[in-house]
Formats: structure tokens, sequence, C-alpha cells
């Protein structure tokens, strides 16, 4: 049976008469002195703040516990390290710009899916093909300074050799890429050739920079591997032509 009107003052809506409660607060208000009537009033008051403390004591509880739970969340997220050259993993997009989308690849660090690798044909728009909450497949490309580089396509650098089938000490052909100057740690004041030895990652080689002027850009070349940090990292010496200045 339903009622209406304020908490303390509904009525029966079939007979009109006031609701239980609201009879039982008068008749007391009528036999008791007002004293007494001060005091019970004051004591449902503090029944009430109690039962609101106790609702909010609540509230902050279960947010506690919810923040107990993102935090499990963010250990089991797995490391940079644990990342893998090709590896398949969904991503979903948490944000957008003009040149890609960043995805929750479940690692510490975002992904990055640049607008062309998003499918096979031309995507004018990154919010034309997806958008924020968008599941999708990914592959692993490469990392990046603060984020994971992937794809939603097939690449052909996924046909190279991996990284794993080379040895230290094998000489292998490359093809110079680029180069550039080291500023950094142990290539810092020293010249950087980037080869493509047909293997999932381009391999680095430091020669001195008067060396380095030497070479062409497209020009072939033998290097032997002297060191292989998987799954992006290869580092070469030279066996002909350029005098590496470095031992690795």
């Amino acid at each position: 049976m339903k009622s209406t009107g304020p908490a303390l003052f509904r009525t029966n809506r079939r007979t009109g008469a006031p609701c239980s409660f609201a009879c039982l607060l008068v008749l007391i208000s009528l036999i008791y002195p007002s004293c007494i009537w001060t005091n019970l009033s004051r004591t449902l008051v503090e029944l009430g703040g109690w039962s609101h403390r106790q609702h909010q004591a609540a509230k902050v509880q279960r947010h506690a516990g919810d923040e107990k739970v993102v935090s499990k969340g963010r250990e089991e997220r797995i490391q940079p390290s644990e990342v893998d050259f090709g590896q398949e993993l969904f991503g979903v997009v948490v944000g957008m710009n003009g040149a890609g989308a960043f995805l929750d690849i479940n690692c510490v660090l975002p992904g990055w899916l640049p607008i062309g690798r998003i499918r096979e044909e031309h995507v004018e728009n990154v919010e034309d093909v997806t958008d924020i909450g968008h599941v999708m497949k990914v592959r692993v490309v490469g990392l990046k300074s603060g984020f994971v580089d992937v794809t939603a396509i097939d690449l052909p650098i996924f046909s190279k050799r991996p990284l794993s089938d080379l040895e230290i000490g094998e000489v292998v052909e490359g093809r110079v890429l680029s180069k550039k100057n080291g500023k950094i740690g142990r290539t810092k004041g020293k010249a950087i050739l980037f080869l493509d030895i047909e293997a999932t990652a381009n391999a680095a080689m430091l020669v001195d920079p008067k060396h380095a002027k030497q070479v062409v850009i497209g020009r072939k070349m033998k290097a032997k591997v002297i060191e292989i940090r998987e799954p992006f990292q290869i580092f070469v010496e030279p066996v002909e032509d350029v005098r590496p200045i470095i031992d690795f």
C-alpha cells in the first residue's frame, strides 16, 4: 500500500490517514512532558547522524577496496622488457589525435598506433575508423621513448629474420639506411650507421665520424655481429672499409 507526502508525514492514498510513524510522534508529544520530547528528538537526530556516518564509512571502505583493485591491476601490467617484437596484443583505444591512436595494451607504457597502420587502405581521419573504447588486435613493432610502437596491419618486417637466429661473431651483409652523430652514453662523440641486415631490427654500427663521412647511404657492406639485445637492438662492427673506434 503506497503513501504520499514527506517522509515523516506521509498519508495513506486510499484513506488519507497519516502513517503510523507520524501518529506515534504526535501521541508522544501529547503524553510526555516537553523535556522528555526534547531528549527523544535529540536521540532520534543522533541516531540519524550515526546512520549517516556509517553510510559514509561504508562508502569510504568500498572506495578503498576499489583503489586496491586498481593498484593490483597496475602491478599486474607487463613491463617493457617483457614485450617481444611481433607479439600479438589486444588494445583498447583510450585516446586519439590526427596522427594516430593511443591504446591500453595492459603494459605500463601505452601503445601507439600510427594512422598509417590502422588499416591496409588509406585512412584520412582516425575518428572514421575507430573510437574510444574500441578493442583491436595489434602487433608490437618496437619500443620508443615512453610508448610501445604497434601496428594493426601486417608489415614486411615480420617476415624478416628474428634476432634470436643471429649469433655473436656471425658476418652479415647490410645496406646503409642512415647515419647520425651520437649524443649520449657510449655513442657520444661517435657516428652511428644504421644497416638493414634483413633482420627484425636494424643493426647499429659505431664508427669514427671522419670515416662515416665516406659512407654513402644505400651502400652495401659486410659487418660482424658483436652484441644482441633482444628484441629490438643489435650492434655490429665493420669487417671492411670502415674502422670501428670502440669495442663493445
